[in-house]
C-alpha cells in the first residue's frame, strides 16, 4: 500500500502540471520572440507528458496497484543547452516586460514543481516512488535551466 503523502504529492503535482500547461499555452501565444514561443511550446509538451504520467500513476496507486515505471522524457535533448540561445531581437519596452514576466512566472512554476518532487522523494518510503520523484525533480531542474537561460538572453 502506498503512503498517503505520496498520493497527496501526486495530486498536487497533477494540479501544478495542469496549471503549467494552461499558462505555457497562453504564454506561447503571447510571446514576443520566436525563442520564447518555442520554449513555451516545448514546456507544454513536457508538462503534458508529466500530467499524463502522474494521472496514470495516481489511478494505479489509488486502485491498490504498484508504482508505474517512469521512462522519463527523451524530448529534453531537443532543446539547446542553457546559454546557447540566439541573441534576442530588439523588443519595445512593453514587449520586453511581457516576455520577462511570462518567463519569471514560468521559472516560479518550475521551481514549485521541482520543490514538490524533491520533498516527495525525501518523504516517500518506497524506493520505486523515491526514484520516480527524483527523476521528475531532475526534469523540472532542466526546465528551470532553460527558462533561466532564456531570461538571461533578454536585454536589460
Amino acid at each position: 500500500m502506498v503512503e498517503s503523502n505520496a498520493l497527496d504529492a501526486i495530486r498536487i503535482g497533477i494540479e501544478l502540471e495542469r496549471a503549467a500547461v494552461d499558462a505555457y499555452r497562453r504564454a506561447a501565444g503571447e510571446a514576443a520572440t520566436e525563442g520564447c514561443r518555442q520554449l513555451f511550446r516545448e514546456l507544454v509538451e513536457f508538462e503534458e507528458e508529466h500530467l499524463r504520467y502522474l494521472s496514470s500513476l495516481h489511478d494505479e496507486l489509488a486502485g491498490g496497484r504498484s508504482w508505474l515505471s517512469y521512462p522519463g522524457s527523451s524530448k529534453h535533448e531537443h532543446l539547446p543547452p542553457p546559454g546557447q540561445n540566439a541573441k534576442t531581437p530588439d523588443l519595445n519596452e512593453q514587449a520586453l516586460r511581457r516576455e520577462r514576466a511570462a518567463l519569471t512566472a514560468a521559472l516560479h512554476a518550475e521551481q514549485k514543481a521541482r520543490d514538490l518532487f524533491v520533498r516527495a522523494a525525501e518523504e516517500t518510503k518506497d524506493p520505486a516512488g523515491t526514484s520516480i520523484f527524483e527523476h521528475l525533480a531532475e526534469e523540472e531542474l532542466w526546465h528551470i535551466e532553460w527558462v533561466q537561460s532564456r531570461l538571461q538572453a533578454l536585454p536589460d
